[in-house]
């Protein structure tokens, strides 16, 4: 059995867009095992995964995985952007 899914991220704006796929692309190259793969697309401010796995238990896993991460790097961007409105402020 083939399990797919398509999930799309709107992001506040491109910048977040671009530094967002740019986070995610490298983890797209190499998959972490042969049960699922994923496809990134970039359309302005969206971010598009297309996931393709053997069966449902790896479609969540891989989902999950990717999920995390992308959670990560939201609140990294979002440190950041406090950081630097901190630092102007000063």
């Amino acid at each position: 059995m083939r399990a797919q899914a398509v999930i799309r991220l709107c992001l506040s704006s491109e910048k977040s867009s671009q530094i967002l796929f740019c986070a995610l692309k490298p983890e797209t190259r190499t998959p972490p095992n042969s049960r699922s793969k994923v496809q990134i697309k970039m359309e302005n401010n969206k971010i598009i995964l297309i996931v393709e796995a053997i069966d449902t238990s790896a479609l969540r896993a891989f989902i999950n995985s990717y999920l995390r991460l992308i959670y990560l790097s939201k609140n990294i961007m979002h440190a950041i952007d406090v950081l630097s409105n901190a630092m102007e402020k000063s």
